[in-house]
């Protein structure tokens, strides 16, 4: 996935000003982040963040690898703290709610695939299914120490 796809799904439309108000960055500049890097008319020439930080950890690479695995792990736990289930006791009918989500996002992760939509958004669709997955697997990794 491109860097300008990836953060229009990190921020989508409906969410520019709210992201915008959460990092306290401009709107224009939150929709500048959104544009492809390049020489077109409809494309900023700039990188966007997670361009500059790809480059950033490439050139980090030659001499500090660990300081690239340092950053993926440090994603890798942010997503893993969002994943995992609620702090307080969580209760079949969570799951049962939880796996309700699970159904909706593989649903429309096979119609993704299935009607061979851009690639971009097949991989948002899989991204989310697995997450909704991953969840389920950890309420009810939860619900079995609970017993």
């Amino acid at each position: 996935m491109e860097s300008h796809e990836l953060m229009r799904h990190l921020i989508p439309d409906r969410k520019i000003k709210s992201a915008a108000s959460f990092s306290g960055l401009n709107p224009s500049l939150i929709y500048q982040e959104r544009r492809e890097f390049g020489k077109g008319l409809n494309q900023t020439g700039t990188r966007n963040t997670i361009a500059r930080l790809d480059l950033f950890c490439e050139h980090a690479l030659g001499f500090d690898p660990d300081a690239v695995r340092i950053v993926g792990e440090r994603y890798t736990r942010m997503y893993q703290n969002f994943v995992a289930p609620p702090d307080t006791e969580v209760s079949l009918n969570d799951l049962l709610a939880q796996l309700g989500r699970v159904s909706k996002e593989c649903g429309e992760a096979v119609n993704a695939l299935a009607t061979r939509q851009k690639i971009g958004k097949c991989t948002v669709e899989v991204s989310q299914a697995k997450e909704a997955l991953e969840k389920a697997l950890a309420m009810v990794i939860a619900l079995e120490e609970q017993e």
